[in-house]
């Protein structure tokens, strides 16, 4: 296996190998969640792509994570330790060697940590698209239980903020701060207060909920309120959001131009993101 098997397209290429066997929607629903661990580097192999089709098609989660911890006792494939072993081949810092260690895993290198991470969050991510529990209330809550659902089995601070982890400091990647830890109950606060006080944005003409999606999606990634794993739950949040308006977001679409419209957000400027939305989203069938 090649390179390029641990991008986007290979993995999607694994998924459309079973399209005649899926329904359209059944189909969608795999790819968004293949779609949204990528944009995080969580690249889907064919057994998971095999393993959460056979989720949809009735197999129990359970079952299929037990196969997973027996699978990981055995050794990594050698091919994927060439491909990336110059990206970790340093010693880990301090940063690092916390994460693995938050982890029941017990991963020895962060390339570990993510091919077993992959496995076992996107089971846990398409079991909460299909059981119902994101249709609760659009609050701090929400957010927070997405995230212990979906990393449950990966990581001992699933659905802990960084406030509840005692983690009061500063956080941030490269020249952009997020919110301090010590700061998350106020300012979420404040935010989804807002997101309550606009209805969670029900009704509005298309330009104005382009508008107010691009600036609530802003903010909930200067928040960055988790230790890891903030990408994938605020997609998948703030994906729940547009589809109760009437949208489907199509981070499929995406891939190259997420991450730099969300850092010019961040930096403070929304148009990018803006018309990245507006670009990349269909109305959904009433």
């Amino acid at each position: 296996m090649g390179k390029e098997s641990y991008r986007f397209a290979d993995s999607k290429g694994f998924l459309d190998a079973h399209k005649t066997s899926l329904s359209a929607l059944q189909y969608d629903l795999l790819l968004a969640v293949v779609s949204n661990h990528a944009l995080d580097g969580r690249f889907a192999s064919k057994d998971n792509i095999a393993d959460l089709i056979a989720l949809l098609k009735g197999a129990r989660v359970e079952n299929l994570i037990a196969k997973d911890l027996q699978g990981f006792a055995e050794s990594m494939p050698r091919n994927y330790l060439i491909i990336m072993g110059k990206l970790f081949a340093g010693k880990p810092d301090s940063f690092t060697q916390d994460l693995l260690h938050q982890s029941p895993l017990c991963p020895s290198t962060l390339m570990e940590l993510h091919v077993k991470e992959t496995a076992l969050s996107t089971k846990r991510e398409l079991l909460l698209r299909i059981s119902g529990k994101l249709r609760g209330a659009l609050d701090y809550a929400l957010l927070k239980e997405i995230h212990k659902a979906m990393f449950v089995d990966v990581y001992r601070f699933a659905g802990l903020d960084r406030y509840d982890m005692e983690l009061m400091g500063q956080f941030g990647r490269d020249d952009v701060q997020f919110c301090m830890g010590a700061l998350l109950p106020k300012e979420s606060r404040i935010l989804f207060g807002m997101l309550r006080n606009e209805q969670n944005f029900a009704n509005l003409p298309a330009a104005m909920f382009f508008d107010a999606l691009c600036g609530f999606y802003a903010d909930l990634e200067s928040l960055q309120p988790f230790r890891e794993g903030n990408g994938r739950v605020i997609r998948l949040f703030v994906g729940e959001l547009a589809a109760r308006c009437g949208y489907a977001l199509c981070f499929d679409t995406m891939q190259k131009s997420l991450k730099p419209a969300l850092r010019a957000a961040l930096l403070g400027d929304c148009a990018p993101l803006r018309a990245l939305l507006a670009a990349h989203t269909k109305a959904l069938a009433h």
